[in-house]
């Protein structure tokens, strides 16, 4: 939590040591966050997660197969669809959506 606050939020780790959330998280999956407390793990609702975490929740099945496939065939990776995708975007595009959440 260290270098978090110094160097990317200073004013909002000393707000999150008030609430108890200044942790180190250690898993994501679906709208939570995981840390572990005296030995077990302790579930936290994710409710300031990045715009794809709120949408689509963290490790989203259908989108970590598709981050997957278009690793595997080493797919240049976008933060957008190219214009040329059409309405059916990312399906049809050889993007991949950065990973921002865990």
């Amino acid at each position: 939590m260290d270098h978090y606050e110094r160097y990317c939020r200073p004013a909002l780790v000393p707000l999150l040591h008030g609430i108890g959330l200044d942790v180190t998280y250690n898993k994501a999956e679906g709208d939570y966050l995981y840390y572990c407390r005296d030995g077990r793990s302790v579930r936290v609702l994710d409710l300031l997660g990045g715009y794809g975490a709120n949408l689509f929740g963290h490790h989203h099945p259908d989108l970590v197969r598709e981050a997957r496939r278009l690793l595997t065939r080493r797919c240049p990776s976008r933060h957008r669809p190219p214009a040329e995708a059409g309405r059916d975007g990312w399906r049809n595009s050889s993007a991949v959506v950065s990973a921002t959440t865990s």
